[in-house]
């Protein structure tokens, strides 16, 4: 009764829509010939809505958004809760006692203020949604709030924000391919230049000789000689009739022949001679038709880059601006309250069948009981509102004073005697499927192991689906990949982390096609050893147990295995798949992590209000 009750006392709430059309008008983009590629070409055409989606949603978007609405100067009035219950109560014993039962105090008008930008653009982001209509380019923008001007203005000013990056964007990303271009346009020409001489010079060396002239006059050199050897020929068998051959004038004739033959065998090597000038003749012209050509090319390819950058590449029109909504969308309570008792039967049925049938895990005693494995600890679920403030994987660095950390603290403690008494040095995190929180974990370890003085590495083991790059803000390489395969040295890959002393990263570094193969590799063992001393603790976030091989073969490796499990989601097949896995690699965790516990359960383990106080004492 107490969520049905809650359930008719909610904040109206006021959406509003807006619609965005984006049209990208690229030049013709090909290849430009000659080995040049032309830069324009890696200008992104319509998406089909992903990337455009994710800007929009990015803090740096919201929060320009919240800055232009000077969020944190202003207060927004909300309408008070309704209480319809307690209303309806008090209207039947006005009727029947003459008095009410429920004492409904008129408190001040609630409002909406935010503290600061970053708060602001936190709250933008867990309240819009986006939405891709079509594969055209439309774009679906929803923001609900309760205040409805507020709902209106920030549809509308965060799609001028989006406007504006999205223009100045490509038009920053024209420029640079025009100045690729001019670049280019300027070595072509010296190229153009120096062919034209070469075949000039060649020219000139020749007599200003071209390649059709130089042929015809070869051949008719050529025709003249067999022409003269067959008239001498005629004439020496005409005198052969009348004189004997020591006659002078047959010595004469045959002479004749033999000159003549002489001259045509001349003429052949001439032929030849004549036939390599043509050739390098013809080389040389095709030099500066092909650069001529390629000057052409990139000539119409700098005026395309110039036209787009004065008239724009980009496109993009609000189709429909957003309005204050005329009425809030959870209206009307007070007259679905009977459907609403009528819904909370069945829903506490949906729920008693839920918990009959659900084969989660949802307490530590349950992976005790049936995986056979130690619980390390329990993780609470941190709610979506508040994860939008936080970045979830830092909470460690933020409050040390937080449930979160006192878990984390937990995992810290344990892993000191797990290898045989002594500290475990070698570390890895893992899971059956992706998303239980493992990244999350391994992030917030390290940092927990190195504020206790103990130089800490972390390494993205990954390599498929990296991430720690994005937690730190640093490039993805150098890293791991690039380390295994000998193109940079220890000292490149690793990366000390500005935020926390005694903390180090290494990130899974370039793309690679064969990660199982590099992480199967001797060189990967050689280098766990030779960082295990200069680290005294190295955390590896490999990738889940069951997709891939390559956190079994990282397991091989390992001080303590960590097996990380999400609280009512990972089943107990799935789970137990994963230890089949492990157990025929002949792995055995050290321990189980619960993952993303809800409030209500991870309170019987982590009472707020007595840790609290211990803490803060």
């Amino acid at each position: 009764m107490l969520g049905y009750n809650s359930s008719l006392n909610n904040t109206p709430m006021y959406q509003s829509s807006l619609t965005l059309m984006v049209t990208e008008n690229m030049p013709n983009m090909a290849m430009v010939g000659q080995g040049y590629v032309d830069p324009m070409s890696m200008l992104s055409l319509w998406s089909g809505g992903t990337l455009d989606t994710r800007i929009i949603q990015s803090r740096a978007i919201t929060t320009k958004a919240a800055q232009a609405l000077n969020l944190t100067e202003k207060e927004f009035n909300l309408p008070a809760p309704a209480t319809p219950f307690a209303d309806l109560t008090n209207d039947i014993s006005q009727m029947l006692l003459g008095r009410k039962l429920i004492d409904t105090p008129q408190n001040e008008q609630p409002k909406l203020a935010f503290a600061n930008t970053r708060q602001a653009s936190a709250f933008i982001q867990a309240a819009l949604t986006v939405e891709v209509e079509s594969h055209d380019g439309v774009l679906d923008l929803g923001f609900t709030s309760p205040n409805a001007d507020l709902s209106a203005d920030v549809l509308n000013v965060l799609a001028e924000t989006y406007i504006d990056h999205k223009r100045s964007s490509k038009t920053n990303r024209v420029s640079e391919a025009s100045e690729w271009l001019n670049a280019q346009m300027t070595e072509i020409k010296v190229d153009l230049k120096l062919a034209e001489n070469a075949l000039q010079d060649y020219r000139t060396e020749q007599g200003e000789t071209t390649t059709r002239s130089l042929e015809s006059s070869t051949e008719n050199r050529l025709v003249q000689l067999s022409e003269a050897l067959q008239l001498a020929k005629e004439d020496y068998a005409r005198l052969a009739q009348r004189y004997g051959p020591r006659h002078p004038k047959m010595i004469e004739a045959e002479s004749e022949i033999q000159r003549t033959q002489a001259s045509l065998k001349m003429g052949g090597g001439q032929a030849v001679s004549d036939r390599e000038k043509e050739f390098e003749l013809a080389r040389l012209e095709k030099d500066v038709e092909n650069a001529r050509t390629l000057h052409d090319m990139f000539l119409r390819r700098y005026q395309e880059a110039n036209v787009s950058t004065d008239t724009g590449m980009v496109d993009v029109q609000i189709i429909e601006a957003a309005l204050p909504a005329n009425g809030p969308i959870w209206a009307n309570q007070s007259n679905t309250a009977a459907w609403g008792f009528i819904g909370l039967i069945f829903g506490t049925l949906i729920v008693g069948l839920r918990f009959q049938f659900d084969n989660t895990f949802k307490s530590h005693h349950e992976i005790e009981q049936k995986l056979g494995l130690p619980v390390l600890s329990i993780l609470p679920r941190i709610p979506d509102l508040e994860r939008k403030a936080i970045e979830i994987e830092k909470l460690y660095l933020v409050d040390q004073g937080s449930v979160y950390a006192e878990a984390i603290n937990r995992i810290r403690s344990s892993l000191q005697y797990t290898n045989a008494g002594e500290p475990a040095s070698t570390i890895q995190l893992t899971s059956s499927l992706e998303g239980e929180g493992k990244s999350t974990l391994a992030f917030n370890l390290a940092l927990a192991m190195a504020r206790m003085g103990r130089k800490t590495l972390i390494i993205d083991c990954d390599m498929r689906r990296p991430r720690l790059h994005r937690l730190t803000d640093t490039k993805q390489d150098p890293g791991l990949s690039d380390l295994l395969e000998g193109n940079v040295k220890a000292r490149e890959a690793v990366r000390s982390y500005p935020s926390a002393s005694n903390f180090y990263i290494m990130t899974a570094g370039t793309r690679t096609e064969q990660p199982l193969e590099l992480l199967s590799s001797q060189r990967f063992e050689r280098l766990l050893k030779n960082l295990s001393q200069t680290f005294d603790h190295i955390i590896i976030d490999s990738p889940p147990i069951l997709p891939i091989a390559d956190a079994l073969e990282i397991g091989r490796h390992m001080d303590a295995v960590l097996l990380v499990i999400e609280a009512e989601k990972t089943t107990t097949d799935i789970a137990k798949d994963a230890m089949s896995l492990l157990s025929e690699a002949g792995i055995q965790p050290a321990g189980a992590i619960l993952s993303k516990l809800g409030a209500r359960s991870s309170a019987y383990y982590y009472p707020q209000k007595y840790y609290r106080s211990y803490y803060e004492s």
